[in-house]
């Protein structure tokens, strides 16, 4: 939690540096007539006067959060005074307080520059500000000197701690909140600051069990409620932080990390609006915080309407080659509601022929509540002169009674893509039931089955299952771990161009990683391996390897590339190996 740099020590290290500076340069300045001094003296002290005025004004302004109005009495009173010490202090100060980290910084470096003897007294408030600018390594330089000077400085031990685990040195953050928690173990603000390292090292059974127990000594320790809540969130128990953080988003000194918080659990649980009105309030109040511009950036990139073209190609074991080209215009309507338009153009080869069919669709989807979303979709394909026209469509529901369990439900008609199935006109109907439950926070079971009933008089189903666990997550890494089984039925062997086989298995373990080394780059990798068998055939094994990386440019668009590999028989429509690249580029409007 940032804490604002506070100026009542520094300030009387200011006042007699200044005043050391003042005694010094009378004792040295050349005196003027023995008439003048009585003037000269009045002068002084009414220069004082209207000086500390200004910075009293000032910080009382700044107390009450009216920072601008804080800033505009300091500049005020050094357009009259541009060499006091202590206004330029200070103006550095609210700068900072007001959010405007980076402008700060470089008001510290000014004053530093020009008054080398205040270097010193500084250096934890520029670091202070070089970290909430962005720049935790700068802030480290900085603190890592002053403690050089001054090892027992707790405040810059505390600021260090703090900007190593902003530097993700999370392990040597530990140890410093350790090290001074050594030294003070009642420091109820140290504990909430540890505990919130601990959720940043994926340690969130640890973090909550802090925050619990300093919510046991002190249940009015809003810092620790906050903390909690935001485990909570991040673990995916959005509507239990939003009920843990609505009374304290209630009071008149709320906290704006409360704020922030609400807003991305509202985001999160699929309350768009919810999410945009706590943003509002935040940003009121912290206008250039780098998360809450980014959520709002993202939400307003979803809220307008997007055009998204891409290009995907797959090539199968059997020569089957799918080149499908796609165009999609998002439009949403309200809060609640998103209309998609599409356009896709398959180019279907193998040594028999080409199929050139073209979809046309039209989708809405739905949210109701945090609770309820629908979609629904229907279209035409084009199979050319030879081929016709087939209608396609869809309907789905999902269902979160809590935040740990899901349900989806739904029916669809397609067309079977492969080239033989579009040549003899060969679509499916499939209806599908999953379920979706965390009984901890890093444990996930899947459960769904699916049955198709083809237009050529053939049916099959499937089921499949599979329990997920996070290994292993922090700010910018995560790492899971997966068994899966799946099997395939199908009531006849028609040879018609899909995979058909009486009964098919397959099961073994995976794996799925992602990292974002950047707030606009995303890299993520999915992996299986198993072991494969057909009825009356021989068990094999087999390996499915995908990749993705999502970059946001500049909040102009969204490139999205992806590739894959795989040699398991229900990875593709025809059942045979298969190799696939794809890129799409999103652009809002």
């Amino acid at each position: 939690m940032r804490r604002r740099v506070r100026f009542e020590a520094r300030v009387i290290s200011v006042a007699w540096v200044a005043a050391t500076l003042a005694a010094t340069a009378i004792g040295t300045r050349p005196t003027a007539a023995t008439a003048d001094a009585p003037a000269d003296s009045a002068h002084a002290a009414a220069r004082a006067d209207s000086s500390r005025t200004a910075w009293g004004d000032a910080r009382a302004r700044a107390d009450a959060g009216r920072y601008d109005d804080a800033l505009t009495v300091i500049r005020r009173g050094l357009a009259r005074h541009p060499d006091d010490i202590d206004l330029r202090w200070l103006e550095a100060g609210v700068t900072g307080w007001a959010g405007r980290h980076a402008e700060a910084v470089r008001l510290y470096e000014a004053l530093a520059a020009q008054h080398p003897e205040l270097v010193r007294e500084l250096r934890t408030d520029l670091a202070t500000e070089r970290l909430w600018a962005g720049d935790p390594q700068g802030a480290l330089r900085d603190l890592d000197v002053r403690l050089a000077e001054e090892p027992t400085d707790h405040d810059a031990r505390v600021m260090r701690a703090l900007a190593l685990s902003h530097a993700d040195r999370l392990t040597e953050s530990l140890a410093a909140y350790d090290s001074l928690l050594a030294e003070s173990p009642d420091d109820a603000a140290l504990k909430v600051q540890r505990a919130r390292v601990l959720n940043w090292m994926g340690r969130n059974r640890e973090a909550i069990r802090a925050y619990r127990d300093e919510l046991a000594r002190d249940p009015d320790n809003r810092d620790a409620r906050l903390g909690l809540a935001q485990v909570e969130n991040w673990s995916g128990l959005h509507r239990r932080a939003i009920a843990r953080l609505e009374p304290l988003a209630g009071s008149a000194n709320a906290e704006p990390e409360v704020l922030k918080t609400l807003a991305f659990a509202h985001y999160w649980s699929g309350n768009t609006g919810g999410a945009r009105d706590w943003l509002d309030l935040y940003l009121a109040r912290e206008p250039y915080d780098p998360e809450g511009l980014e959520l709002r950036q993202r939400i307003e990139r979803e809220s307008r309407p997007s055009l998204t073209g891409g290009y995907a190609r797959s090539d199968d074991s059997d020569g089957l080659r799918i080149g499908t080209t796609t165009t999609e215009l998002s439009v949403p309507l309200g809060t609640h509601n998103t209309v998609v338009l599409g356009a896709q153009r398959d180019n279907v080869r193998d040594p028999g022929g080409t199929v050139d069919p073209l979809l046309l669709t039209a989708s809405l989807v739905t949210s109701w509540s945090a609770e309820w979303v629908t979609r629904a979709a229907g279209g035409t394909c084009d199979l050319g002169s030879s081929g016709g026209t087939s209608g396609v469509g869809e309907l789905g529901v999902t269902w979160r009674p809590a935040d740990r369990l899901r349900f989806d439900a739904g029916m669809a008609r397609e067309l079977v893509m492969t080239r033989i199935s579009l040549a003899r006109g060969i679509s499916a109907q499939t209806w599908v039931g999953g379920a979706d439950w965390s009984p901890s926070e890093r444990w996930t079971l899947h459960a769904d089955a699916r049955q198709r009933f083809y237009s050529d008089d053939n049916r099959s189903q499937s089921e499949a299952a599979w329990v997920r666990n996070q290994v292993f997550s922090d700010r910018t890494r995560k790492l899971a771990v997966l068994a899966r089984a799946e099997q395939l039925r199908t009531r006849r062997d028609l040879d018609n161009g899909y995979y058909d086989p009486a009964q098919y298995a397959e099961g073994g373990p995976g794996a799925e990683a992602e990292w974002t080394p950047r707030r606009d780059l995303t890299i993520s990798a999915t992996g299986w391996t198993g072991w494969q068998r057909e009825r009356g055939a021989e068990t094999r094994t087999f390996v499915n390897v995908s990749g993705r990386v999502e970059w946001v440019i500049e909040h102009l668009a969204t490139l999205a590339l992806e590739g894959g590999r795989s040699n398991s028989n229900l990875q593709t429509a025809s059942g045979y190996e298969r190799k696939r690249w794809a890129i799409s580029v999103t652009r809002g409007f």
